[in-house]
């Protein structure tokens, strides 16, 4: 039997840290470096250019007591939306 439970949905930034003012932001393009793929990013004040393992801005979900969700089994809106909620 499924269950609904209510999380927390918070979206990470990543500030620029050459001119700590803008955010980075993922410019859609991929790098493959020793086999390893890394995402560049532009700061959207100043152009810094920056590679991160990750693309920012990206969301991670927590329970409300604070315990992050794993997503190696899909993501919690195809859950919700499995249960039959409507409009989520």
């Amino acid at each position: 039997m499924k269950k609904l439970e209510e999380i927390k949905t918070y979206i990470i930034k990543q500030k620029c840290e050459y001119c700590k003012d803008g955010e980075m932001e993922f410019d859609c393009t991929v790098k493959v470096i020793n086999h390893k793929e890394y995402f560049p990013h532009t700061c959207n004040k100043c152009g810094d250019k920056e590679l991160y393992n990750l693309k920012y801005p990206y969301l991670s979900y927590f329970t409300k007591d604070g315990n992050k969700i794993n997503h190696a089994f899909g993501s919690p809106v195809i859950w919700v939306q499995e249960l039959g909620v409507k409009d989520v």
